[in-house]
């Protein structure tokens, strides 16, 4: 929540949380209610240059009751071991990989 110490740009940030915490409990919901019988949501894999927000993982888990980790987007592929700018743009790379990926499966796919 906000502090009255704590400059201006940490109130927005705090109202996107505040957002995006509504939106995956909506979400949740959603699934479960129109999918009764598969399994309770126990982990959300997060990716996107957002999750290298920092704390932001915590502050999702402590929020959401759910276990927060960072996504994999090379966990699907073979590949050498990462290279350092692998490493770095890892998350943010996860839908580019993904539109490779299915280009690749399909690739005269208009």
């Amino acid at each position: 929540n906000y502090v009255k110490e704590k400059p201006d740009y940490l109130k927005i940030i705090n109202e996107l949380i505040d957002d995006l915490v509504n939106e995956v409990k909506k979400t949740i919901t959603y699934y479960q209610d129109h999918y009764p019988r598969t399994t309770p949501t126990e982990s959300i894999e997060l990716c996107g240059s957002i999750a290298q927000m920092p704390n932001l993982l915590s502050t999702l888990d402590r929020r959401l009751k759910i276990k927060i980790k960072l996504g994999n987007s090379w966990k699907k592929i073979k590949t050498e071991p990462l290279s350092d700018i692998q490493k770095k743009y890892e998350l943010t790379m996860v839908s580019a990989t993904g539109l490779a990926l299915r280009a690749l499966n399909n690739p005269y796919n208009d």
